[in-house]
């Protein structure tokens, strides 16, 4: 009779071993497949459950994700479902969302400790000891007052998981390569053939014709054989297969093609062709494929020269150094106002900036090497800052100013808008999808669905409200791409409030349906209260509302806003700062005084032709405010455009230009009160 059981999956072998390793070092025996296990795997398994006393769990995305490692641990739980005997044993090694049973149970978590630390986590455990530290616990409250110059919360482990991905791309690629690299001429031939038919239909059927689809097929059944659609995160970078050929459209069509066109159905199409002739009638197109075959059996040509062209070190191998060291102000942001990011010129990850007075670096946050987009980001009651943003690939969180995510979850779905849940650092934040489905990622990659996705609803824009005097109240004010129509729900889908769009923007002089209008909605602060900034826009103007958040009702008179529209936000609780594209105004910057009666602008500033994109307020008095913005200039090629920082004193200051890049976009940082 063994004390252990050490169940886990294949990819986590070397974690089991050091498991079971230290645990026989802890004087228990220990049954383990690696070690143990010969002849038939079947009866080895049963054997090893049934005698075994406990069973430990390796919990990692590999062990969830497998097919049969939950009979591994069911007999443990069936002979003590309470838990009082403490027979099943999970071990987390690295970040996964525990669902169902399994996440009912307490488990050791060794992930981001020392071997020394996580050897002394497992066998307390495994000795049925309390969780009693061995030094007293800090005053809560001191962690109020400073802040440990360390990474709160672990890297997500992206290393391990695209070391794996990488051994299965280079294991497909290789096997392609050896069958087909002699022929590489050949097939860019061929595809550029296939291309050019694509625009302009070869006259007539002939040899060069019936080639092109033959080897088409071929290339099609090969590629069929091939998982291929394991290597399909390697688009993201630069893997140039097409998505038709992924998921097997083009390669059913090059199949199709060839079907139709074999030496028995050629015969036939030849018969009717002349009937037709002699009939007077012109179906040539009938007798080659159209124009959309041509275009599929390009993609299956281009798509497998693809795969022998790439270059296999464009993939990831873990999360890419930050560009910017890190500084004390990396640990403690609690000194710095007007917080904001930036991504800059080439670089794909993000800059952590102020600007008060001068633009300056305060620490630098990446993933891979794809360009990240935030969706939100909150310096946190702690002082550090929490940051929520994607890139083709990934969604990620960085919780507590690790440079590098601490979660990650696999996924390329449109974000609307995003916000943190609380003030506390790892925070859940809320995300709003295209799709109308309503997720949660934390500090650790966890993920959760609030709401399935409402395929009945194509949503142009939304904005995400949590009611500062009541937390637990949530709610996402969506509008509709089409029909322009606003709604406000909770997060589950209940209390839902609707304006039409014909009943709200007729009734403002604009028509929802006029070519080229659309919809957004954003979150302000006016004169107190939250409220929703909704405008219809087009590009002669905007019609703008400011509405309650959950009753969609007025809080004050509808504005009308002539030019090209671009970003806006509202300072002070006052000063509507709107942005203007680049239109036949003289005037980049327009402010508006909300609590006047007028709808003329108090300001219109910075005549230079070009953009302005996303005024962001970094500081503001009930008197005047700052917002910084981006001005980018239009210069007709091959001159290069220029972007500006520009600082903004308003309400009826001047724009100056603060530093000046080859590329610029801002995103603000919520910055609560410490």
């Amino acid at each position: 009779m063994k004390d252990f059981f050490v169940s886990y999956n294949h990819n986590d072998r070397k974690w089991a071993e050091w498991i079971a390793w230290q645990l026989e070092e802890g004087g228990f025996g220990v049954v383990i497949q690696a070690w143990d296990f010969s002849g038939n795997w079947v009866v080895a398994m049963d054997r090893a459950m049934r005698e075994a006393e406990r069973t430990v769990v390796v919990l990692s995305p590999s062990y969830i994700d497998a097919l049969y490692t939950q009979t591994e641990w069911a007999e443990a739980f069936r002979r003590d479902p309470t838990g009082e005997l403490d027979l099943l044993l999970p071990v987390m090694i690295s970040p996964v969302t525990l669902n169902g049973i399994l996440a009912q149970i307490a488990y050791v978590e060794l992930i981001g400790v020392s071997e020394d630390e996580a050897r002394r986590r497992l066998l307390a455990r495994a000795n049925r000891q309390r969780g009693k530290p061995t030094s007293p616990p800090k005053f809560p409250a001191a962690e109020r007052v400073a802040h440990e110059a360390t990474v709160r919360r672990p890297p997500y482990p992206a290393e391990m998981e695209d070391a794996a991905r990488l051994r299965r791309a280079r294991e497909l690629l290789v096997r392609w390569r050896g069958e087909y690299s002699e022929r590489l001429q050949e097939l860019r031939a061929l595809g550029e053939q296939a291309r050019g038919w694509s625009r302009e239909l070869p006259p007539r059927f002939d040899g060069r014709v019936d080639q092109t689809i033959t080897i088409a097929a071929e290339i099609a059944t090969a590629l069929r054989r091939l998982p291929v659609s394991e290597l399909e995160f390697a688009r993201a970078y630069g893997l140039p297969v097409h998505e038709t050929v992924f998921w097997g459209q083009a390669l059913d069509s090059a199949d199709h093609e060839r079907s139709m066109f074999d030496p028995e159905a050629r015969e036939t199409r030849a018969r009717v062709a002349a009937v037709d002739r002699r009939l007077g009638l012109n179906r040539n197109r009938l007798e080659t494929p159209d124009e959309y075959g041509f275009e599929m059996l390009a993609r299956v040509f281009e798509s497998a020269v693809g795969l022998l062209d790439f270059d296999l070190s464009c993939l990831p191998r873990g999360f890419r150094a930050a560009n910017v060291p890190a500084t004390g102000a990396l640990i403690n942001l609690r000194t710095h106002r007007g917080l904001f990011l930036a991504r800059v010129d080439d670089e794909p990850g993000l800059r952590l900036m102020t600007a008060n007075p001068e633009p300056q670096v305060l620490a630098s946050f990446s993933a891979r090497n794809l360009d990240l987009h935030p969706h939100c980001a909150q310096r946190n009651r702690l002082g550090t800052l929490d940051l929520v943003a994607s890139d083709r690939a990934h969604i990620y969180y960085w919780a507590g100013s690790s440079p590098v995510p601490t979660g990650q979850h696999s996924g390329k779905e449109s974000i609307l808008d995003a916000g943190f849940l609380s003030e506390d650092e790892g925070a859940p934040a809320v995300l709003v999808m295209s799709d109308g489905s309503i997720r949660t990622i934390d500090g650790g990659g966890g993920w959760q669905t609030l709401r399935q996705a409402d395929r009945s609803r194509d949503l142009a824009s939304a904005c995400l409200w949590v009611d500062p005097l009541d937390p637990e109240t949530r709610r996402v004010v969506s509008v509709t791409r089409f029909e322009h129509d606003l709604y406000s729900m909770a997060l589950d889908g209940s209390h839902e409030t609707r304006r039409g769009g014909d009943d709200l923007w007729r009734s403002l002089g604009s028509d929802p349906n006029f070519p080229g209008t659309r919809g957004e909605v954003s979150m302000g602060f006016f004169n107190g209260l939250d409220c929703v900034l909704a405008r219809h826009a087009t590009n002669a103007g905007a019609s703008l509302t400011f509405l309650d958040p959950c009753t969609l009702g007025y809080l004050r008179a509808p504005l009308a806003l002539h030019g090209f529209v671009g970003d806006m936000t509202i300072a002070s609780g006052r000063w509507l700062v709107v942005a203007f594209l680049n239109d036949d105004k003289p005037r980049r910057i327009g402010v508006w005084d909300l609590g006047s009666a007028s709808d003329e602008p108090v300001t219109l500033a910075y005549l230079e032709a070009g953009d302005v994109y996303r005024p962001l307020v970094v500081a503001e008095s009930p008197s005047d405010f700052r917002t910084l913005q981006v001005f980018r200039t239009l210069n007709v090629h091959p001159l290069p455009n220029r972007f500006e920082l520009l600082a903004f004193d308003g309400p009826r200051g001047n724009a100056r230009p603060l530093a000046v890049f080859q590329t610029l976009r801002l995103w603000g940082v919520r910055q609560n009160i410490v």
